[in-house]
């Protein structure tokens, strides 16, 4: 169980990197709109970085993003620069 919300720094990195893409309806659908309108995309994600969950978002008992496992052919566009603030992030 995560213990705390998402870091404000790794939800803004994520709020970034998800708004410089295209073709994120997957992404939509698998939590990330739930998660950026509440502020905390942790609570959309799993624990742990080997965790398997839809929105691909895994994270630490303290709300820090470790990993991210996102494989969609829709989605379009660069990563972006901001993905670089996740300082806990092992996996990408």
């Amino acid at each position: 169980m995560i213990d705390s919300a998402t870091d404000p720094n790794d939800q803004a990195a994520l709020v970034a990197f998800y708004n410089s893409l295209t073709g994120t309806d997957s992404l939509a659908e698998n939590g990330w709109s739930a998660g950026i309108s509440s502020g905390d995309l942790c609570a959309q994600g799993g624990l742990g970085v080997n965790c398997l969950v839809p929105s691909g978002i895994c994270c630490s008992t303290d709300g820090r993003v470790i990993a991210l496992r996102i494989s969609s052919p829709s989605i379009v566009g660069p990563i972006s620069t901001q993905l670089g603030n996740l300082g806990q992030l092992h996996v990408l």
